[in-house]
């Protein structure tokens, strides 16, 4: 009947939008998905959205050239997006480390004066961000705080770098342990809104700042012990497709137990 006809008729327009890979098609489905009136084709209008946005990412994405990969061999510079949000983790992950076992007493810089909670989230960032930037800087990766993004968006730090002669950027979104989003942030924030931006390939870095101190149950009702356990329970949420791009890094800022006599 008619009715059906039309039906049919809109899920062929949605299923050509889906196979446009540029950014007007995307904006052209999240405009659809919007409309009350598109309510009953919603789950259609989602798998369009989520099927183009996965060939716009690889139609953007392109490998690195040999003169690349050598630079990136002999640690002068990262050669593509992929291997720019590699070299920002590793670095993260051994700051982690660094600030655990510093004698300096860095760790302090994130908890109040008088240890009796950690600082507020910004404050947090940008310690976080000062002891950042100079390991990456002599490798050619500038780290920023609040650089615009795609659809004036912000994220909370962006790594940026040129490689193989064109400017590549990775979006770091960073919460806290006890944030009301912690364990959505990296879908409705992260991938939602930052790394939409071409120049970062669908690729980001989820940073959690966790301190022991009053961690946020997740959503089935999950409480983590630990750093390693949060990142292995965040890992998790990732779906299997996105973990490649999509990285998480838990960072362990909580105050050492004192050692008993």
């Amino acid at each position: 009947g008619d009715i059906e006809h039309r039906r049919d008729l809109v899920h062929g327009f949605i299923r050509q939008l889906s196979a446009v890979h540029d950014e007007p098609a995307a904006v052209a489905l999240a405009e659809l998905r919007a409309m009350p009136l598109m309510k009953p084709w919603a789950i259609a209008l989602d798998s369009a959205s989520a099927e183009q946005t996965r060939s716009l990412r690889a139609a953007r994405f392109s490998h690195a050239t040999a003169q690349a990969v050598a630079l990136t061999l002999t640690n002068l510079a990262p050669a593509n997006v992929s291997d720019l949000a590699a070299l920002v983790c590793d670095h993260l992950q051994a700051l982690g480390n660094q600030i655990r076992g510093d004698e300096t007493n860095s760790l302090g810089l994130f908890w109040r004066d008088d240890r009796s909670a950690p600082k507020i989230e910004n404050a947090c960032r940008d310690v976080l961000l000062g002891c950042l930037r100079p390991r990456l800087l002599p490798l050619s990766v500038q780290v920023e705080r609040e650089s615009s993004a795609a659809n004036n968006t912000r994220a909370d730090l962006r790594a940026s770098t040129v490689a193989d002669g064109r400017r590549v950027v990775v979006p770091i979104e960073i919460k806290k342990e006890d944030h009301r989003a912690v364990w959505t942030a990296w879908r409705d924030q992260l991938d939602g809104r930052y790394t939409t931006d071409p120049a970062a390939q669908g690729v980001g870095i989820y940073c959690v700042l966790w301190f022991g101190y009053k961690p946020r149950a997740s959503p089935e009702g999950l409480k983590p012990r630990s750093a390693a356990a949060m990142a292995d329970a965040l890992r998790a949420r990732i779906p299997p497709i996105d973990r490649t791009r999509l990285t998480v890094v838990v960072l362990d800022l909580s105050q050492p137990v004192p050692a008993s006599r």
